[in-house]
């Protein structure tokens, strides 16, 4: 047999690799009497046996996600990090295309029987419940009811009141990870979250990214939240107290609860004891700390009038509750705990004046004690190397020298101050609490963080002014790329405005944007898009000024990429991409599109280009019912980014919704082409392909070829196709709903 030794640093590795990073399960066995017996085993949605090893990891929230579904429109999920168990039911209302599809990626396939599914001895019989008797049966909630008891919430999880974001919108805006590195990791530089991310708990991180894959659709949750950040930028001397010292001292207390929670039942040995007790004390110090919480939060509340009812319900009640219901316990760690004792030595007992048995131990061991240090000045006289007298949870005293009777003595004494056991007991009796804590906690970690952002950063950020869905107006006032602009080496950043709406002077909808590559037109529609997610997440923006609209979801359509391990080639990734924007985009959504069609021929693209943009502009996309007033009933926002020219005339059969604007760009007298990054109103009048490839150092033939094939095309330019591409759009007009959808995927392939 192949084997490796391992220690135990490298096994915890080892572990946390199998798990998080390879998604395997994983069974550790181990040899008795002759015989491979099971020790440990766990998978990534279930632990089990290795909660220990990686429960502290930052990725497993991003992970450990585990749905139980039946084949109707009802299903759960559950997360064992946060203790809760999620009803997930659609109906076939506005927010039932949220639920896309099911992917099962690199999970274990696991198969439940009919009996698990309809078991309804733990749950209630109603239909959305019947998964939860799987899911629970997965996660081995009812093998240990003593000890989750009351613990796991029933949710009722809702997409409504947040905005729609779906996975090819969270790669083209780069969320999380860089759309170009297939094996890029959450969080790394270049990102969205990394930007954000100035959280100091492992909490408020979790918070953010679901904050960040989930802004809101609900216009006073989002106020809320901008009031409270907005207070904290103006009281900067609270907001530094908060970054700089208490953030930084809160432990992870999902992480802790969940500790408690485990070892409620289940203390046998004095190491562990000693552990669970410490974590017992550190939740002492974290209801310490509130309280300084709750002072810092006052001053805040005092100062900001405007702003105190945000701050009250997001931070401050919630602390004062917190400290309420953890008074008793507060009362029993400072009349049960040594706190002295621990400020002298660093570890942690039970005061032994509370009990007369404990104080006649107490006294035993300081005899013992004095004994050790008569005995180590006896050792140190006969041996001229230096001995030590030491201590630790798992031996005792010791010298270098062992001392095996005196230590003996000494764990068997520590043994019987078993009172702590019951101090952890109560203490995890605390868990609803603790989950309460560290939502409220969280709220603050990443309420702090957004307004850290706009504190430190040297550009500036303000506060966008969110209105109502129906008053359909965008407008960006020198908008920029939070992120590109704050890349250590990046040249001073262009910004550029976005307007459109009904308070546009040609009440715009529909910017179509042509220009020169690498002009920058990526960078504007990111930049708009991006900025409309951190205002609806309650976050300040990238601006000089930002008005609009609620928007329920951002549509993208960006970059280039296939899926060989699916069969989906570059073009048919675009047009699966549309054919979704086509069924999912409502009146109150942006569309952003970069460049589609260029994956065929060049008729063809145009065609599909045209058509998606005015066949799928020009729709109720809820109903997929085409209006014949086409000019009056425009339903969506859409920055339209193209290299078809001939695309902008468009604006002449739609002038009242359609603008042109272009990238702007310069030839120098020797001919080079000079990018400026700054978008203004028109038509490009090329794209300047062939200068973009001279600027990287392409060989002068080349280019040179190149000037001479692009004039003969040009010269020889026909008008041959136009009947062609004036089929594609008639007979795509003629088509609607599930006909449409089939007909783009039909010219793709």
């Amino acid at each position: 047999m192949t084997y490796h030794i391992l220690n135990s640093g490298q096994y915890t590795r080892v572990i946390r690799d199998v798990l998080l990073k390879l998604h395997y399960r994983l069974e550790v066995y181990v040899a008795s009497e002759g015989e491979w017996k099971l020790k440990a085993k766990g998978s990534l949605g279930c632990l089990g046996d290795f909660e220990e090893v990686i429960g502290d990891s930052i990725e497993l929230s991003e992970l450990s996600t585990v749905m139980a579904l039946l084949y109707t429109v009802e299903h759960s999920c559950g997360e064992v990090e946060s203790l809760c168990l999620w009803l997930i039911v659609h109906k076939p209302d506005q927010y039932f295309q949220n639920r896309v599809s099911v992917a099962f990626c690199n999970l274990p396939e696991l198969r439940m029987t009919i009996a698990e599914f309809s078991d309804t001895e733990h749950f209630s019989n109603l239909e959305q419940l019947q998964c939860l008797s799987a899911l629970s049966h997965y996660l081995h909630i009812t093998d240990d009811i003593d000890t989750y008891e009351g613990q796991f919430q029933l949710v009722d999880y809702k997409s409504a009141g947040f905005m729609y974001l779906d996975m090819a919108a969270v790669k083209a805006l780069e969320l999380f990870s860089l759309s170009r590195d297939e094996d890029a990791v959450v969080g790394q530089s270049g990102t969205l979250f990394e930007l954000i991310n100035k959280c100091r708990t492992s909490q408020g991180q979790r918070l953010l990214r679901d904050w960040i894959r989930r802004p809101l659709f609900d216009l006073r949750r989002i106020n809320e939240r901008l009031d409270a950040v907005e207070a904290l930028c103006e009281v900067s001397g609270a907001r530094e107290t908060l970054y700089e010292d208490l953030l930084r001292r809160v432990p992870d207390v999902a992480s802790l609860s969940r500790k408690l929670l485990q070892k409620k039942a289940s203390l046998q040995f004095i190491s562990s004891i000693i552990v669970y007790f410490k974590h017992c004390y550190r939740l002492y110090q974290l209801i310490r700390l509130l309280k300084r919480f709750e002072c810092v939060f006052s001053e805040v509340h005092d100062s900001c009038d405007q702003f105190a009812p945000a701050v009250n319900d997001l931070c401050l009640e919630p602390i004062r509750l917190a400290i309420l219901q953890f008074d008793k316990f507060s009362a029993l760690i400072e009349t049960t705990v040594d706190v002295e004792y621990f400020e002298n030595s660093g570890s942690y007992r039970v005061r032994p004046d509370i009990d007369k048995e404990l104080m006649e131990i107490s006294n035993t061991m300081k005899s013992i004690e004095k004994q050790c240090e008569k005995e180590l000045d006896k050792i140190s006289g006969k041996f001229a190397e230096s001995v030590k007298l030491d201590s630790n949870s798992q031996h005792g005293f010791f010298f270098r020298v062992t001392l095996k009777v005196c230590n003996t003595l000494i764990f068997a004494l520590v043994k019987s101050v078993i009172f702590c056991s019951k101090i952890i007991s109560f203490a995890a009796g605390y868990t609803p609490a603790l989950q309460q804590l560290s939502d409220c906690l969280s709220v603050v970690d990443v309420l702090v963080a957004f307004a850290t952002l706009a504190a430190v950063s040297p550009f500036p950020y303000t506060r966008p002014e969110l209105l109502d869905k129906e008053s359909k107006t965008l407008i960006l006032k020198n908008c920029r790329h939070p992120v590109i602009e704050a890349l250590p080496e990046a040249p001073p950043f262009i910004p550029n405005d976005v307007i459109m709406g009904d308070e546009s002077e040609d009440k715009t909808r529909f910017l179509l944007l042509s220009g020169a590559n690498m002009g920058g037109k990526s960078t504007y529609l990111r930049s708009c898009a991006l900025t409309v997610l951190m205002g609806q997440m309650g976050c300040l923006v990238p601006c000089d000024s930002a008005r609009f609209s609620l928007i329920d979801g951002i549509h993208t359509r960006i970059g280039s990429c296939d899926y060989q391990c699916k069969g989906v080639s570059t073009f048919m990734a675009e047009m699966i991409d549309s054919a979704t924007i086509l069924e999912t985009a409502t009146q109150y959504s942006l569309v952003i599109i970069d460049e589609l069609g260029r994956g065929t021929s060049t008729y063809d693209g145009f065609g599909l280009a045209w058509a998606i943009a005015e066949l799928g502009f020009h729709f109720d996309l809820r109903n997929l019912v085409c209006y014949s007033d086409l000019l009056s009933r425009v339903q969506c926002f859409c920055v339209f980014a193209t290299h078809f020219h001939e695309m902008c005339t468009l604006v002449e059969r739609y002038p009242s919704t359609v603008r042109n604007i272009r990238v702007e760009t310069q030839i120098n007298e020797a001919g080079d082409l000079v990018l400026l990054y700054k978008v203004v109103p028109g038509v490009a009048e090329r794209s300047f392909g062939i200068n973009t490839a001279k600027l990287v150092g392409l060989s002068a033939n080349v280019i040179q070829t190149a000037n001479d094939m692009l004039q003969k095309l040009e010269c020889g330019k026909m008008d041959s196709g136009n009947d062609e591409e004036k089929d594609i759009i008639d007979k795509l007009k003629t088509l609607e709903g599930e006909q449409l959808r089939e007909a783009i995927l039909a010219l793709a392939s």
